[in-house]
Order: structure tokens, then C-alpha cells, then sequence
């Protein structure tokens, strides 16, 4: 789609009807959070924080877990 032409490395995840763009790689929620509110005043209003370990998603919570071991 041209809505995402802009953006570098971008994957996309469906889960049935759904299609998951992502986009970005971060070290930290602090970084993830800047660039998701960078993406909101772009227009990705719909745009979320979503956890990886070792390239498979996690929960919040299990990252939060990981962050602090």
C-alpha cells in the first residue's frame, strides 16, 4: 500500500483476517514509545508497542519480567 511506501524494514503478521504491519526494532520501551508516538502525529493512529524475545512476540508482562532479570 502506498500508506506505508515511507517506511524501511517493514514486516507484515496476519493472524485470520488480519493483517499486523510492524515496524521497528528497540532496545528499550522508552524507545519504542518515542517512535510510537512519532508514528501517531504521522498519522498511524492505531499504533502499539509490541514485545519480541528472540524473535517471537511476547505479553507486556513477560517482558516487563525479562527487563528486570
Amino acid at each position: 500500500s502506498e500508506i506505508f511506501e515511507s517506511l524501511e524494514n517493514l514486516s507484515i503478521e496476519t493472524s485470520g483476517p488480519l493483517y499486523r504491519y510492524v515496524h521497528g526494532d528497540f532496545n528499550t520501551y522508552a524507545e519504542a514509545s518515542i517512535y510510537k508516538a512519532d508514528a501517531i502525529e504521522k498519522g498511524y493512529t492505531t499504533s502499539f508497542v509490541v514485545p519480541y524475545k528472540e524473535g517471537v512476540r511476547i505479553s507486556i508482562l513477560e517482558a516487563i519480567e525479562y527487563l528486570e532479570n
